[in-house]
């Protein structure tokens, strides 16, 4: 057990006892926070240590993150934890538990396995396979899986470590992440990682400190065998700031020789080696901060006998440490100081010798990462044309790591008129522009995909029909999810130039292009649906008629409205040869949307959620995951988990979704800031979207057209402005036939809210309007709710609101319904005095609308009994918001009480700050509260203060 460990009792009892719950419960995760050199490696150490000779016994698995460039390597961290269990268990047993993913794992271990073809699915097949694996290994043994440094992890990486953190199941695994905080703060992509793991109920957050004065007296006693006189204790812990990997190096050395600076001490360990030897450790910084002892040797292009010699030294001094058959710099700061002294032509020099090595043993590197390391290397080196063949190499090594395979698409496109011939080694720049476009639509870069679109576009011959007919219509796609407009043109001139195409199989997949086209757009779409799907099954394309299948089943419901005959057509589709990556991301996306508009809302839930999971594993987070956490977030709206539901939304948005994406995260936060009575928020958001429903927009989609006319309205009606809510409802009817009829009952029963208050007041007949308008809309399944409601809107009596309520009681129904009739129905029962009714009425309502947060609600109903003398008593008022509170609102009350921003609380909880602004204005909301210094107020009457 390493003895310089100090002021750790604490945060090692935590690790224990957390492994102990996963030995017992199933598995468990700490993310563990401290800034370089706080001992984070050390403390985890210090844990392997002390579970040697434990009975039973306990694994330790570790992997690295080894930064390159802006992020670290494809699955380098996950290709530690692997060697680590085939070193243990052998190979053999490895493969068995990888199961029907042995092939998908060779992409990591081609050594082992042969590794599988690239396809759309093999990241989530891979992503399986590694589940398998450390499950299996749980089963022998209890395992703590280390990860260290993922501020450095890849896209890739992070995707797989989210999809363990859920996967993993009720085995004993204690997964231990370790970061950086300093390096979170401003990074989109690591953000919203963590916050999404320290969400889960079985995640703990574990932040080191630096220690104080005693721990420092008790760290320099270790080091020097003696007490520290007070002078040099003060020193140094004001030279170090508590920093124990400072203390140690300053430790070491004289008084006299003191270094003026942190970075002296530093280099203060290295210079005591001579300079062939700093020279090896320069070249294996270079190749990260860590390196395999063949590939260093293989790099140095010098005698084995003389490298060794100089590791031998570098570990003497502890600048390195050896760790299985790799060599690691005792901390990561060693590597950064080594690297920032080297001259710039010593960095390429020293590039270009590691991407001669890992080209002469490809062995030593992962599959998955290598060819990105070669191109990496020679990048840094400056050697245009070797960097330009291994990118080539690059993009084609399969798709496990979307982000990256763009970046190298970028580097190829930036090469392009800096290396001789480059068609001959990547084929013809249209090509290169629309595959780079394909990928950058997939990580959700829409704006820039469409750059590279066009540019394919502009570049391809008259001689290339097909590759024009498919590039428009990708562009098209492309412009209505960025909500551009020219996606019409684009399908237009597609559709004509396909006249003009004999090959069967090509008409038959851009027939299900332009059926998808159409439904996304709103137009007819049904006929060619049909046809895409025969056109496939004639040609053999099973894939192709299945992904034909999912549009034709989503064009059933949305636009014909045959929900079960829909619902079939997508489940056969998902049963059936529907391929991996975007033909399913896109069948989960349109069944959770169907299932939604059926009412199914929890099926809704199941399914979205677990194509977010997938859209994480595929690394298409940022394009399909938003939009899939839009459909569950909306159906989470529609069940009451309406603070899952904004965790889930603005973390979605701290991704910068594309356009349209945005657009349906945006209007699904406007409608929960008005039913939280949030209107100033409401308006605010709207107000960014309105250009829709005025003509003004560039491109708007229908299906978010409707949704802004629905809520919007609402909107308008709540906050007193029915002029606004007939208006929006004007807006749909001038185009009603490109709405689906689901959504399209929305906005009948906000026109009939308005037509009901206007007609009373200047005695119009607009009712008569809705009524008509109704009267054409398809009977869906969620229609006789959207229909009672309407009727009530029309009718607007006790008679008709009790009559509403008693079919929302009755039927599925999104809960906010309950109570605004029953808001709908006090207020007729307050204008005809019947107080034991209306007393009746606010006992059950008003505690319920708390218990759901809709405080647009609840205000109401409390004004209106305090208006009548009927409101509850002083104690029912202040003990029955703080018992509707989560237990994530409670700890977020904690924090409030304690006086903490919403910056603070999010570092705090690893959430953004706009999520805790968003926990905070739902506890105002259930407290009934106006700020935060009431709530305060609140949670120290109730004894939950921090």
């Amino acid at each position: 057990m390493p003895s310089t460990l100090v002021g750790r009792d604490a945060d090692l009892s935590l690790l224990e006892s957390q492994l102990d719950l996963a030995i017992t419960g199933g598995r468990r995760i700490v993310l563990v926070a401290g800034e370089a050199g706080l001992g984070k490696t050390a403390l985890l150490e210090q844990l392997a240590a002390a579970l040697e000779g434990r009975t039973p016994r306990v694994d330790v698995l570790r992997g690295l993150c080894v930064p390159m460039g802006e992020s670290g390597l494809p699955f380098t961290p996950v290709l530690g934890l692997l060697r680590a269990v085939q070193e243990r268990y052998g190979t053999e047993r490895l493969v068995d538990w990888a199961g029907g993913g042995r092939r998908a794992l060779g992409t990591l271990l081609p050594d082992v396995l042969q590794p599988a073809e690239p396809s759309d699915g093999l990241q989530l097949q891979l992503f399986e396979a590694v589940t398998r694996v450390l499950q299996g290994a749980a089963s022998e043994a209890p395992l703590v899986a280390v990860v260290e440094d993922v501020h450095w992890a890849d896209e890739s990486s992070r995707g797989l470590i989210q999809f363990l953190a859920r996967r993993l199941g009720e085995v004993p695994v204690l997964l231990v992440c370790t970061y950086r905080p300093d390096e979170v703060t401003g990074t989109q992509q690591l953000r919203p990682f963590l916050a999404d793991l320290a969400r889960l109920p079985w995640a703990v957050r574990l932040e080191l400190a630096r220690l104080g004065r005693p721990e420092v007296v008790e760290l320099l006693t270790r080091l020097n065998g003696a007490r520290p006189t007070a002078e040099v204790a003060d020193d140094i812990l004001r030279r170090s700031e508590g920093v124990p990997f400072y203390v140690e190096e300053l430790a070491g050395l004289d008084d006299a020789s003191l270094p003026e600076s942190l970075r002296g001490a530093l280099e203060a360990r290295t210079l005591r080696l001579d300079d062939p030897t700093r020279a090896t450790l320069g070249l294996m910084a270079v190749g990260g901060i860590r390196m395999h002892h063949e590939l260093l040797m293989e790099s140095a292009g010098a005698e084995v006998e003389q490298v060794e010699a100089h590791m031998r030294a570098a570990v003497d001094v502890g600048v390195v440490r050896v760790d299985g058959t790799d060599y690691a710099f005792r901390h990561a700061l060693f590597g950064e100081a080594l690297y920032a002294d080297l001259l710039p032509s010593q960095r390429a020099r020293l590039h270009a010798a590691v991407a001669h090595a890992i080209e002469r043993r490809p062995d030593l590197v992962a599959d998955g990462s290598r060819e990105h390391a070669v191109a990496l290397h020679w990048a840094r080196s400056g050697d245009h044309e070797r960097t330009f063949a291994a990118a080539v190499r690059a993009t084609g090594a399969g798709t496990v790591a979307h982000a990256e395979t763009l970046g190298m698409y970028e580097r190829l496109l930036e090469l392009w008129d800096l290396v001789p011939d480059p068609e001959a080694t990547a084929g013809p720049h249209p090509t290169v522009l629309t595959e780079a476009a394909r990928t950058a639509r997939d990580v959700g870069e829409f704006e820039r995909a469409l750059e590279l679109i066009t540019a394919a576009l502009d570049e391809t011959g008259p001689d290339d029909v097909p590759g024009r007919i498919e590039r428009l219509f990708l562009r098209a796609q492309l412009s209505a999810d960025s909500l551009r407009a020219g996606g019409d043109d684009d399908v237009e001139e597609a559709e004509r130039l396909l006249d003009s195409v004999e090959d069967p199989g090509f008409r038959a997949r851009m027939l299900g292009l332009l059926a998808t086209y159409r439904l996304n757009m709103g137009l007819d779409v049904l006929p060619r649906a049909r046809a895409a799907v025969e056109a496939c099954r004639a040609v053999g394309d099973d894939a192709g008629e299945a992904d034909a299948r999912t549009t034709l089943g989503a064009a059933l419901v949305v636009a014909e409205g045959s929900d079960e005959e829909g619902l079939d057509e997508l489940r056969r589709a998902r049963e059936g040869s529907l391929a991996e990556g975007r033909p399913r991301l896109r069948n989960l996306l349109d069944t959770s949307d169907a299932l939604h508009l059926m009412g199914r809302f929890q099926e809704a839930i199941d399914i979205a959620v677990q194509g977010i999971a997938e859209a994480r594993a595929h690394g298409v987070e940022r394009s399909f995951g938003t939009y899939l956490v839009g459909n569950a977030a909306e159906s989470m709206l529609a069940t009451g988990e309406w603070s899952r539901a904004a965790d889930l939304l603005a973390e979605a948005v701290t991704l910068d979704p594309p356009s349209s994406h945005r657009t349906h995260l945006d209007l699904l936060l406007a409608w929960l800031h008005l039913w939280r009575d949030e209107l100033d928020q409401a308006d605010e958001v709207l107000a960014e979207h309105r250009e829709m429903l005025t003509g003004e927009a560039e491109q708007p989609m229908p299906q978010f057209e409707v949704q802004m006319a629905w809520i919007d309205g609402e909107f308008a009606i709540m906050a007193g402005r029915p002029e606004q809510g007939w208006a929006d409802f004007e807006a749909f009817a001038d185009h009603r036939e490109l709405f689906d009829p689901h959504r399209s009952w929305h906005v009948v029963a906000v026109g009939a809210a308005a037509a009901s208050r206007l007609d009373a007041r200047d005695g119009g007949d607009r009712a008569a309007f809705v009524r008509e308008l109704a009267g054409g809309l398809a009977e869906v399944a969620m229609a006789p709710v959207w229909r009672g409601l309407a009727e009530a809107e029309l009718e607007d009596s006790r008679e008709g609101w009790e009559r509403t309520l008693e079919l929302f009681r009755g039927t599925s129904c999104p809960v906010h319904l309950v109570p605004y009739a029953e808001l709908r129905l006090a207020e007729h029962l307050s204008e005809e005095r019947d107080r034991p009714a209306l007393r009746a009425l606010l006992d059950r309502a008003l505690p319920a609308s708390r218990r759901l947060g809709a405080r647009l609600v609840t205000s109401r109903l409390s004004r209106l009994a305090q208006r009548t003398g009927l409101g509850p008593s002083q104690e029912e008022g202040a003990a029955a918001p703080l018992a509707a509170l989560t237990p994530r609102e409670l700890e977020v009350l904690r924090l409030v009480s304690a006086g903490r921003s919403n910056k603070e609380i999010g570092e705090h909880l690893f959430i953004s700050s706009k999520t805790a602004s968003v926990h905070v204005s739902n506890i105002l909301a259930k407290l009934e509260v106006s700020g935060r210094g009431e709530a305060a107020a609140v949670a120290h009457r109730h004894g939950v203060a921090g």
